[in-house]
């Protein structure tokens, strides 16, 4: 894994040189902040990220910055961008909680201040214990995991060179200027072994799924459709905007939680399938990078027509290769 890190270097280095910051850590790819002792977990998924996306794709162009805390303060956002750095603001279990109790007291202070401080704080007394046993708390490996995918959105912007305001036909993307569905499958394919495991175990069950809220989309729908959460993260980049601070796009878990009843998971696991698909009916796992590279100028069905790499031709060709194969993996797995 060193070795290979190692020959994935930028042409510069991450370091945190050159920046007015105390708590910094750097790695080759990127830097973290604010990570006090945890900093050397950080900056191994920096790495494994990077490695990860090489495999696929290529060589990360930008470190990235990830920012412990949840939201980036203007300036530092600004600091980051003028280094070189593509910023990102990553809350753990421990700032949910904070979050969480700020706002449960800032309801309990409008509802119950008048009456003085001293009940305040016995709701509070009261009320913590529920918002603790209600709080979902990610597991190291999986925050880990989770970390890599959004770091990954980075590296694919910085692969397109534009992020997803600039898209060609106007239109408002998740995270760079591509399709929505080549920003996910960049992401997922991406993370560690513990995501990656459960998003290819929950396939045969969402391939063989009846209901239309669980079911995979249909492979034309998937290719042209907009990322499920594409609306509520242009409302937080908006507003981030406007504060002129930085704004992460979410995933797994978190995602579910923002959707409420809707499931944006299975785009994740089709993602994931549809890169495998890929791989597998082409034969090789550098053709994700090349239908990157051909779609900054062209279009995924102009990509099919020419290529040699060993895919059908047309779309509708694809989804008849698409559906076989997906018959075989869900009962190859299941």
């Amino acid at each position: 894994m060193l070795t290979l890190i190692a020959a994935l270097s930028l042409a510069t280095p991450a370091s945190c040189a050159g920046l007015d910051i105390a708590d910094c850590a750097a790695t080759e790819h990127g830097i973290v902040i604010g990570a006090g002792e945890d900093a050397a977990e950080y900056l191994t998924v920096i790495d494994e990220a990077a490695v990860r996306f090489s495999r696929y794709f290529s060589a990360p162009e930008q470190p990235t910055a990830v920012v412990i805390g949840g939201q980036i303060e203007p300036g530092l956002n600004a600091e980051l961008q003028r280094a070189g750095f593509r910023p990102l603001p990553w809350l753990t279990n421990a700032d949910k909680r904070a979050f969480a109790i700020e706002q449960m007291r800032s309801q309990f202070e409008e509802q119950l201040g008048h009456l003085g401080e001293t009940m305040v704080e016995q709701a509070m007394a009261q009320a913590l214990p529920q918002l603790d046993a209600a709080l979902p708390q990610q597991s190291v490996e999986k925050a880990s995991g989770a970390l890599a995918h959004e770091i990954a959105h980075g590296f694919l912007i910085s692969l397109w060179g534009r992020p997803a305001e600039a898209r060609d036909d106007g239109k408002i993307g998740y995270g760079s200027a591509g399709p929505d569905w080549l920003d996910e499958l960049a992401a997922v394919t991406a993370e560690n072994d513990i995501l990656l495991d459960q998003r290819r175990e929950a396939f045969p069950d969402a391939w063989t799924a009846e209901a239309s809220e669980e079911a995979l989309y249909p492979l034309r729908d998937y290719l042209s459709m907009d990322h499920p959460l594409l609306e509520r993260v242009a409302m937080t980049r908006e507003a981030a905007r406007e504060q002129g601070s930085s704004v992460r796009v979410f995933s797994g878990a978190e995602a579910e939680e923002l959707l409420g009843e809707s499931n944006p998971v299975r785009f994740y696991v089709q993602s994931l399938a549809f890169a495998d698909f890929l791989i597998e009916t082409s034969g090789d796992e550098t053709v994700l990078g090349r239908i990157a590279l051909a779609l900054r100028v062209g279009s995924f069905e102009q990509y099919l027509a020419v290529n040699d790499d060993g895919l059908p031709r047309s779309v509708d060709a694809l989804e008849a290769a698409w559906k076989a194969w997906g018959d075989a993996r869900a009962s190859r797995i299941s």
